[in-house]
């Protein structure tokens, strides 16, 4: 059956892998793809510099700017909704249609990659914020709510949003298989001070469907957490492509 399923939002990279002797038809799409994100890429990293921050030194939460960070991931979860629909909408023609074959998917895939890191560049410079902020604050957010089903603690407010970390390790766990060099999630959300953590319960409590779409990005959010510079970076994160069985 001519069936290629685009794994549940997460938009690229092992596509590289699979380029190796496809790469002289694909190589127009690669190179593309390839300037596109090492752009945008260079774009964070300016940021980092002009807007530099250290998560280890942060001792309290500054709630404007984690409020700032979850807007910015509510449109980023839009954005990547939109890359999805197009994916699929990409997928249903090439089995229906007999013109578009699959190196026309796989340009596709790439060109939808490189528009979501175009996308997270875009987002970032409109948030005066470097990627370790927003990797932070993406902590904060898992961090709270690791708190809230975990532990069983937390303002009662939030009730609407338990379950929703369960949900977010069990994807975390289900890549980290595949990617050993992927940290622990506990690494990443425990250890954050208690100060911090009932700081972001106030900010969620105070907008629940604003938290609640913010969420939308748990495909990527083991990517947002973990600050990369590099194509190779992203790739080793878990950013891939899934061929189903």
């Amino acid at each position: 059956m001519r069936k290629f399923f685009i794994g549940c939002g997460v938009l690229v990279l092992l596509v590289l892998g699979a380029i190796g002797l496809l790469t002289w038809k694909l190589y127009p799409d690669f190179r593309e793809f390839e300037q596109s994100a090492t752009a945008s890429l260079k774009r964070i990293e300016a940021l980092d510099r002009v807007h530099p921050f250290d998560p280890d030194g942060q001792s309290s939460l500054d709630t404007e700017r984690f409020a700032t960070s979850l807007g910015v991931r509510l449109r980023l979860g839009e954005s990547l909704a939109a890359a999805e629909q197009r994916l699929v909408d990409m997928q249903q023609r090439y089995e229906d249609d007999g013109d578009f074959g699959i190196f026309d998917l796989l340009g596709g895939m790439l060109g939808s990659f490189a528009g979501a890191l175009d996308q997270f560049a875009q987002e970032l410079e409109g948030a005066a914020m470097g990627w370790p902020e927003f990797a932070w604050h993406t902590r904060v957010l898992w961090g709270t709510l690791h708190r809230l089903d975990v532990l069983g603690l937390g303002d009662t407010a939030l009730d609407p949003l338990r379950g929703e970390f369960l949900r977010f390790r069990e994807h975390y766990e289900q890549l980290a298989q595949q990617h050993q060099q992927m940290p622990a999630l506990r690494d990443q959300v425990e250890g954050l001070p208690p100060a911090v953590l009932a700081s972001a319960e106030q900010v969620l409590a105070a907008d629940l469907t604003r938290a609640r779409a913010s969420l939308r990005t748990i495909a990527l959010d083991h990517v947002y957490m973990m600050p990369g510079s590099t194509l190779q970076e992203l790739g080793s994160a878990g950013l891939e492509t899934r061929e189903s069985r």
